[in-house]
Parts: C-alpha cells; sequence; structure tokens
C-alpha cells in the first residue's frame, strides 16, 4: 500500500505531483513565477553561483578558459 507507480508527461508534472507545489511555466522574461518549485530552484542556482563569484571562482559557463564538456578544473 506504500508503493505507486504514476505516468507522467514531464519532470514538472511529476515534481508538481510529488510536492504538491505547481512547478511553474517560464515567463517570457526568463523568470518562474513567484512560490512555484522552478522559481525556487532558479533563486537557489543564482544564490550558489552568487557564492562562487564571491570565492573568487566564476560559475562553469562563465569561465572563459572552460572546454565544452571538459570538466570544471581545481583552483
Amino acid at each position: 500500500g506504500d508503493f505507486h507507480v504514476y505516468a507522467v508527461n514531464s519532470v514538472d508534472e511529476a515534481l508538481e505531483m510529488l510536492t504538491g507545489v505547481p512547478a511553474g511555466k517560464r515567463q517570457p522574461d526568463g523568470s518562474y513565477p513567484d512560490g512555484s518549485v522552478n522559481a525556487r530552484v532558479q533563486a537557489r542556482l543564482q544564490e550558489m553561483g552568487e557564492a562562487m563569484r564571491e570565492f573568487g571562482r566564476p560559475p562553469p559557463a562563465a569561465d572563459a578558459n572552460a572546454q565544452p564538456g571538459a570538466a570544471p578544473h581545481a583552483p
């Protein structure tokens, strides 16, 4: 009785089912509706990027020396 299988069409649909919180659709400006799972994820990723910059290391996507598909290098 504790195991269930649900069919979903997308990860967003699964997130909504598992959390009970709307996943949120991307808005034209690139943001997500306040309170949505995707808005929370976006905010956390921004916080993590800012923390990396504070410690003097750019996020991998902003690293000018990074090669596509290469593993990030150690400082």
